[in-house]
């Protein structure tokens, strides 16, 4: 804590997630870190906030009619394909407050 009641904070966020999409040992999937460091000083009951931990996740989406869908050359009107790409970024709210317990 500083003269003028701000807080010094050393925040280390780390971020596990099985990785369904990877390889799997023992029939276990493989973990996924990501750690962010940050250091801040924050004035007593100030919000600061830790981000830039981000997680993508890639869906594939296929539908066909059956038999149609295997038609050569007009096969391709009985199917779709849809992709979609979602990020979503881990966000920590922060907010220190000093105590007063009477004592200078």
């Amino acid at each position: 804590m500083t003269f003028d009641k701000k807080v010094y904070m050393v925040i280390d966020a780390t971020k596990n997630a099985a990785d369904l999409t990877g390889t799997f040992v023992n029939n276990t999937p493989t973990i996924t870190t990501q750690e962010k460091h940050n250091e801040v000083l924050v004035g007593s009951g100030d919000t600061t906030v830790l981000g830039e931990i981000y997680q993508s996740n890639v869906v594939e989406n296929k539908k066909a009619v059956p038999f149609f869908s295997k038609i050569p050359i007009l096969g391709n009107l009985f199917k779709s394909f849809n992709e979609s790409d979602t990020i979503t970024e881990l966000l920590v709210f922060v907010t220190p407050t000093i105590v007063d317990n009477g004592h200078n």
